[in-house]
């Protein structure tokens, strides 16, 4: 299935428009083993005029609280982005910042915790963004201008960038398949580098998409990819041994070397300070160098036809396996993190654009003609609806669980802000939310645009 982004049950459905204002820690769920869960601090907006979305005295720090969600639907959080009724409202606090020629190197980013303090006090000060109770999380500092603090960007929105944009990615990440079981992602035997020709050669597991190859060729043919992608598992594995309460996990930059960075956030100027500093909400893209110039993917579960055509070997065919057809996306689906779904359901794909990494804008992935196929397609099958609309990223089991598995997956490699339609659409989304509760209802409304003619919304 292919669908819109679902509430996500854990957001409360209050009717108030709360805002992602940090991430916080990473934690354990004994009901859903398979995925490590995410602690999100959120605010409320104040009641009253108009707010700023980007100023914090527009949200109410006493009514602050932290909710935790599977990793999997990392892909899908933003920090700034403003929710309501457990909806994504389209609205993103900040404004976008671009910087050109900065340099990433050892020398020039450091891992720092956001509370930190240099000469003119707090680096993140209180008037700019309240990160609390998240003091002991993360950031990367980056120096641009001689300053060492010119750029701060959360550690978590660095793993949400450049590792995890999808689910299995994310999900690979925290859960240390690159460090302990790399044999989950690829066929170790059969996949390789070619540094001569710059080409890497992956043969993929079944688990995971061929947009998945980008990444997962860069981590494993760039030690600095490859060491940031293995310090999140390796930094909440030490933290654990040493029983900590919070989990706060640290990366890297997967490049070093010039870049063009397109972001979303806040600048300021700091009492005395020679020139402004920039707290980063997200990364927009990236143009960082990848290791390679050209990728190779083969698959374990490749359902191509071969070219060649052979009456003996097309006759003596024998059937593969059905594939399990997908079922209609749910009406009102809910993405809950409480519980594993049941895997033997045929997911829900939610399907999110990108064109992240602009190095790589003009790749085409290369696809070895197949020169062999000893099966024939075999009859597909569709397993009944389940009888709730909720789901989960976790791996599942089969437990006769009636909550479906869901993916958040990329497609393309096209990066679209969210337009004004787009934002429009959403909120057509809460009104119809809304209106399904009891004593409440929607009615059509007509408005007139200041550049054009009436449009019709809710």
């Amino acid at each position: 299935m292919t669908g819109e982004i679902p509430a996500i049950k854990e957001f409360p459905n209050d009717g108030q428009t709360w805002r992602i204002e940090w991430f916080n820690g990473i934690e354990r769920d004994q009901n859903l083993p398979s995925e490590p869960k995410a602690q999100l601090v959120i605010s409320p907006m104040m009641t009253g005029s108009a707010p700023n979305i980007s100023s914090p005295s527009s949200f109410d720090d006493e009514q602050r609280k932290i909710i935790s969600v599977g990793v999997g639907q990392l892909p899908l959080l933003q920090l700034g982005s403003l929710w309501r009724y457990s909806l994504p409202t389209g609205q993103l606090a900040g404004q976008i910042i671009t910087f050109t020629d900065l340099f990433i190197s050892s020398d020039t980013v450091r891992l720092v915790p956001s509370n930190i303090k240099d000469d003119h006090g707090y680096v993140i000060p209180w008037y700019l963004h309240r990160i609390k109770p998240a003091f002991l999380s993360h950031c990367l500092a980056i120096e641009r201008n001689g300053d060492p603090f010119a750029i701060m960007i959360p550690v978590m929105e660095v793993i949400r960038f450049y590792y995890a944009e999808t689910s299995r990615q994310s999900k690979a990440i925290f859960n240390g398949l690159y460090r302990i079981d790399l044999n989950k992602i690829i066929n170790p035997e059969r996949s390789f580098f070619d540094a001569e020709k710059k080409r890497c050669h992956l043969q993929l597991r079944m688990r995971f998409r061929n947009a998945d190859t980008w990444i997962i060729g860069r981590l494993l043919c760039s030690r600095e990819a490859y060491q940031g992608a293995i310090r999140v598992y390796d930094s909440i594995m030490q933290q654990k041994l040493q029983r900590r309460t919070h989990l706060y996990p640290e990366t890297s930059f997967p490049f070093q070397g010039n870049t063009t960075l397109k972001t979303r956030g806040i600048s300021h100027h700091p009492n005395g300070a020679a020139q402004p500093r920039h707290l980063i909400f997200a990364i927009e893209s990236c143009s960082g160098a990848f290791p390679y110039d050209s990728l190779s993917c083969r698959r374990d579960n490749d359902n191509r036809q071969s070219k060649t055509k052979n009456g003996d070997i097309e006759k003596n065919k024998i059937p593969g396996y059905g594939n399990m057809q997908a079922n209609p996306a749910p009406s009102g689906g809910l993405l809950q993190s409480a519980l594993e779904p049941n895997a033997a359901l045929p997911p829900y794909e939610i399907l999110t654009p990108s064109n992240r990494f602009t190095a790589i804008a003009n790749f085409v992935l290369i696809q070895p003609e197949k020169y062999e196929c000893r099966y024939k397609k075999a009859t597909s099958y569709r397993f009944p609806l389940p009888e709730t609309n909720e789901m989960s990223t976790g791996d599942g089991n089969y437990q006769n669980s009636k909550i479906t598995p869901a993916y958040v997956e990329a497609y393309g490699r096209r990066q679209v802000r969210i337009s004004a339609k787009s934002n429009h659409d959403s909120q057509l989304r809460i009104y119809r939310r809304l209106g399904s509760y009891p004593g409440c209802s929607g009615q059509e409304a007509t408005y007139a645009s200041r550049t054009g003619p009436k449009k019709t919304g809710r």
